[in-house]
């Protein structure tokens, strides 16, 4: 899952260089055009390979022991009960925690996608195409924490996803930290945490909302906790705009606000990861 969740850091990381290509070669409006093109291709090989189930390719369905009765169990002559409806309790309980980890992950993920480059641009006085691909040293160290953070769960933690997530969220906080104190000494400063931040927000940003999610929903209704958790974080996503917005004025006090805002949301993300790992050590059913 580590592996693959780094589909949409390596599109960001993609777009970044494409777009700066682009824009030393025509004007801005063809971004959009050179944007719409790759969805496009995209959409056709998507059309083409999705396929939704195991068996869809010839394999053998998945045996989830947390949703498949025994009956379904290669060997076994003993039924279980029906699955329940719906979520548990305490299931709901963590998908809250970590639907509120994602609504301020999210925030810090596009309030650097979306900003990120424009301020390296206004503050740095970068031209357009060098601020785009500067920005995108967020996305090539966050590969890199997606990357360890998955083999850290695996091997490390024995599965123990909202420790990990943890250590990597206060890192993140401290990160965030460091670019509210130093972050607008220069564009060097700048760009090194602006890496550190993507490597410590990338790894749990993934683990939690992708095996996470299956971890709370099981076969069934994995894809109702993943959409839950991405419905609160594309809330995060749309908050970080209107505020950004609001508050940044390069005339007054610069920066200053936005990495403060960047610091308070990671440590609220590192708050309702700690939530989850309360619930592990309390016996409840953690993630």
């Amino acid at each position: 899952m580590g592996l693959w969740s780094t589909n949409f850091t390596v599109g960001a990381l993609t777009s970044g260089w494409v777009m700066a290509l682009v824009l030393d070669l025509a004007s801005w409006q063809w971004c959009f055009f050179t944007g719409a093109g790759v969805l496009a291709a995209i959409w056709v090989q998507f059309y083409v390979l999705q396929r939704n189930r195991p068996e869809d390719v010839g394999l053998a369905a998945i045996d989830d022991p947390v949703t498949a009765t025994d009956e379904s169990r290669p060997g076994s002559d003993q039924a279980t009960a029906p699955e329940p409806a719906g979520l548990s309790r305490a299931a709901w309980t963590n998908l809250l925690l970590v639907a509120g980890f994602y609504f301020f992950a999210k925030f810090i993920r596009y309030g650097l996608w979306s900003w990120a480059t424009y301020f390296l641009k206004n503050n740095y006085r970068l031209s357009d195409s060098r601020a785009a691909l500067y920005s995108t040293v967020f996305d090539v160290v966050g590969i890199l924490g997606v990357m360890a953070t998955g083999f850290l769960s695996d091997r490390v933690f024995a599965s123990r996803r909202s420790e990990v997530s943890l250590i990597m969220l206060l890192g993140m906080v401290a990160a965030t930290g460091l670019l509210m104190a130093f972050g607008g000494t220069s564009v060097t400063v700048f760009v090194i945490l602006l890496g550190a931040v993507g490597f410590t927000l990338f790894g749990p940003d993934a683990l939690l909302t992708g095996a996470g999610a299956m971890d709370i929903g099981s076969r069934r209704l994995a894809t109702f906790a993943a959409a839950t958790i991405s419905g609160f974080g594309s809330l995060g996503a749309v908050v970080q705009e209107v505020l950004i917005s609001r508050m940044y004025n390069p005339k007054q006090d610069g920066l200053v606000p936005i990495f403060a805002m960047l610091f308070g949301s990671a440590a609220m993300a590192a708050v309702f990861c700690g939530a989850l790992v309360w619930r592990n050590r309390r016996g409840g059913r953690g993630i």
